[in-house]
């Protein structure tokens, strides 16, 4: 009888959502209602531009699985748009500045 080669097993998460007894799910990676991440509306810029570089570098080392990498790569996501709408608010307020200015120059 011929003797075959045992089949790998792949080796599959701690936990079935994919975190690590090792390192427990962070609140900010959990969905609202509609199905996306939810980011703190007072979460400053500073400290989502850290928080998105430091995922960057979590994903790109390959130490994490693919659905933790899917994941975080959600929460990179929304950390990104948070920005744009941090950013897009000061370029609103200082067109509101610039003109604000203008005006009152137009008046001396």
């Amino acid at each position: 009888m011929p003797l075959t080669p045992p089949v790998p097993r792949v080796a599959e998460p701690v936990h079935r959502n994919g975190y690590s007894a090792a390192m427990p799910k962070a609140p900010s990676d959990e969905h609202n209602g509609s199905g996306k991440v939810g980011i703190d509306p007072a979460l400053a810029y500073e400290d989502a531009v850290s928080e998105l570089e430091a995922i960057v570098e979590e994903i790109e080392s390959g130490d994490i699985g693919l659905e933790q990498s899917i994941r975080r790569y959600e929460r990179g996501a929304a950390l990104l748009r948070h920005c744009r709408a941090i950013l897009d608010q000061a370029e609103q307020r200082i067109t509101e500045l610039d003109a604000s200015t203008l005006n009152n120059g137009d008046d001396a």
